[in-house]
């Protein structure tokens, strides 16, 4: 599957927060893209270093099904 980079980070922020994969500042209530960034990668690379766009795919379909931002919590 062929997903454009900004599109999918955005994806994987969202499902990354919201699981608690990554911590939140909880001190902001919205968050960009870039701010999460690194610890997105991070996660990933801690979760599958041997294939850390493995968990992409997965996140983007978890992200495009469940996450959108009108469903934000």
């Amino acid at each position: 599957m062929q997903i454009p980079s900004q599109i999918l980070m955005q994806s994987n922020s969202r499902v990354f927060l919201r699981s608690g994969l990554i911590e939140k500042n909880e001190r902001k209530t919205a968050f960009r893209v870039s701010d999460v960034r690194e610890s997105i990668i991070k996660k990933a690379i801690e979760l599958s270093p041997e294939n850390p766009g493995a968990l992409d795919e997965p996140s983007f379909l978890i992200g495009k099904i469940c996450c959108q931002a009108e469903y934000a919590y």
